[in-house]
């Protein structure tokens, strides 16, 4: 039987979990090599369309550096964090990942 990925009730779905999870539990999800990197990308494009600036803030902050060095979310999912900075914050020029 197929795992369910995504239910309203978000109870027992890998994203419903991610989206339940505190931060450090959110980054650790995000490490776990047994789930498939577009599962991973949806997940956080879900949590994005569904969180608090402060909620994206925070994990944006906290994980780009490492999301980014490992390749761990898609192209869309990493364009979230994009969007993220220029919501929050102000730049003078274009942002470019080091």
């Amino acid at each position: 039987m197929m795992q369910q990925l995504f239910n309203e009730k978000q109870e027992n779905d890998w994203i419903g979990i991610f989206m339940k999870a505190g931060l450090t539990e959110k980054i650790d999800m995000l490490f776990d090599n047994t789930v498939d990197k577009d599962l991973k990308s949806l997940a956080f494009i879900h949590f994005f369309n569904h969180s608090t600036i402060t909620e994206r803030a925070m994990l944006v902050f906290s994980a780009q550096p490492i999301l980014h060095r490992f390749d761990i979310l898609n192209d869309e999912a990493f364009n979230m964090l994009t969007k993220c900075f220029k919501e929050i914050l102000h730049v003078d020029g274009e942002i470019k990942w080091l």
